[in-house]
């Protein structure tokens, strides 16, 4: 009977809501999560509408006794994201398999003048606008695999970073790729933010990974310990 309710995003554009024992929807190949493209998983393969209501599968959490009813309550929480408050959003990246391919002026361009996301965006990636980023010859390439943060760029000139539900494979030129530490923020831009790429090297990129696992680590650890000892005591040092 209680009711939820969401405002207007401060910063961001997704918020994520887990119950005890998570929502009782069909498992599809293993996952209970929704692919809107395809109109599979979760519920019904679609957003969620006024009326829907969603089943709660079996917790494991102790549960507490109230006068009206029983409920679980997990003795844990994992502090939010850390979301930059300014705008452009700068986010790090590795030089793609063909950024030497773009002519020096859309090179120089790419790391250092703004692209905005479009409203032409989404899970699987979002679109951007900026200045027109250019091939030194256009040629068609093999299909060839992808990950979530690639950056490619399309035959106008337009590049794309592609998030969570992006294809596997692809064959447009891959000028760029967001670090595994910055995806997170990433995955928080709105249409109209603008961003900026900033290079970094590889050896940077798997240290920014591994402090952004240990930060992970710590929450996971004080949410662990927190509910069990007084504030005064909790000093973890990383």
């Amino acid at each position: 009977g209680t009711r939820v309710r969401f405002g207007s995003a401060r910063r961001g554009c997704r918020s994520y809501l887990a119950v005890a024992g998570g929502f009782d929807v069909p498992l599809v190949m293993g996952s209970r999560s929704t692919y809107l493209r395809a109109h599979v998983g979760g519920f019904d393969g679609r957003t969620l509408n006024l009326g829907d209501q969603l089943q709660v599968g079996v917790s494991e959490c102790s549960a507490i006794a109230t006068p009206n009813r029983e409920f679980s309550s997990p003795s844990w929480f994992i502090r939010t994201l850390d979301l930059p408050a300014s705008s452009p959003v700068v986010l790090r990246v590795l030089s793609g398999t063909h950024f030497d391919q773009m002519t020096g002026e859309s090179r120089a361009c790419f790391f250092n003048d703004e692209f905005q996301i479009t409203p032409q965006s989404d899970r699987m990636g979002y679109r951007m606008t900026g200045p027109e980023l250019r091939l030194e010859h256009r040629y068609e390439l093999s299909s060839e695999g992808l990950v979530s943060g690639t950056i490619q760029l399309p035959p106008d000139g337009k590049p794309i970073l592609l998030m969570a539900d992006c294809a596997p494979t692809g064959g447009y030129q891959r000028i760029g790729q967001v670090i595994s530490a910055d995806i997170p923020i990433a995955a928080q831009l709105r249409p109209g933010q603008s961003v900026t790429f900033c290079e970094v090297s590889l050896e940077d990129a798997q240290r920014f990974a591994g402090r952004h696992r240990v930060v992970l680590e710590r929450a996971l650890l004080l949410a662990g310990v927190e509910p069990r000892l007084p504030k005064n005591q909790i000093d973890v040092e990383f």
